[in-house]
């Protein structure tokens, strides 16, 4: 995006200035950006609380731990074996335990992705059986099979979510 069509992107050339400021918030725990946002709001009188960033929780608050040796190859441990990177898998807890909501990783993502192709076999095999019952069609030993399939399908499909539903819910509750 260029600045045209982000009017309120500011491009500023702070030259030998770059390090300091970095480093200010660094110190302050702020980005670059939200220091500038704080200090326009200041100068333009703007209270904090009616400046657009104030609440946006898509922006990130970084946060240093401090771990042992063994507990930083432990995190890294399960994280690996769960599909996610050490620091994902850090604030995938935190998250789950905050907000009580899944957090998927690698294997459950392709679960999810598997049981999404048998919703879509389900729902061609109903589209099969509408068009002949709409083309007069009574449904006999065909339409018997294909009911079967869809019995089967949708017994896959339930046993898969239910197997996603329960290691999402042990991974982090214990």
């Amino acid at each position: 995006m260029t600045a045209a069509t982000r009017p309120n992107r500011l491009n500023i050339d702070l030259k030998d200035l770059t390090q300091p400021w970095l480093d200010y918030c660094l110190a302050h725990g702020v980005t670059p950006s939200e220091a500038i946002r704080q200090v326009v709001a200041k100068l333009t009188k703007v209270p904090p609380e009616e400046s657009p960033a104030e609440g946006n929780e898509r922006r990130l608050v970084r946060r240093e731990i401090r771990l042992t040796p063994s507990e930083a190859a432990g995190i890294k441990t399960c994280a690996a074996r769960e599909g996610f990177s050490a620091s994902r898998w850090i604030v995938a807890l935190i998250r789950a335990r905050l907000n009580n909501a899944p957090q998927l990783g690698q294997r459950e993502l392709e679960l999810l992705a598997m049981s999404n192709l048998q919703l879509l076999a389900i729902g061609r095999k109903l589209n099969q059986l509408a068009r002949a019952a709409n083309g007069g069609v009574t449904i006999a030993d065909g339409g018997r099979d294909i009911v079967g399939e869809l019995r089967k399908a949708i017994s896959q499909h339930t046993e898969r979510v239910a197997a996603v539903i329960t290691a999402n819910v042990s991974r982090w509750s214990t």
